[in-house]
């Protein structure tokens, strides 16, 4: 997973085809480094990009966002963000949402 560092970043990756951006804060940030389902599930789907903003250090993306909880994985497809789903749900529930 590649954390996305800044606002124009965010927006040309969100653009490509498909892509899954993890929404986090610095609290949930250890979730990534420690054994997670997120984490498992980025493992296991090397074909899949991933791509994780820390909302902390990206405020920006508050302001077009529609973020209600975080931590979040969010579908895009060219642009557009097709659905949502808690980054804390079960290893089913994730590998179901990126099919």
């Amino acid at each position: 997973m590649k954390r996305l560092d800044n606002i124009e970043e965010y927006n040309n990756i969100i653009n490509n085809s498909l892509v899954f951006v993890i929404f986090y804060n610095t609290f949930h940030s250890t979730m990534f480094v420690k054994d997670s389902y997120v984490k498992r599930l980025v493992e296991n789907h090397p074909e899949v990009d991933f791509y994780g903003v820390n909302i902390d250090q990206l405020s920006d993306i508050l302001e077009d966002s529609e973020i209600s909880k975080i931590p979040f994985i969010s579908r895009f497809e060219n642009g557009y963000e097709i659905k949502q789903i808690s980054a804390l749900a079960t290893l089913n529930e994730l590998e179901e949402f990126i099919k």
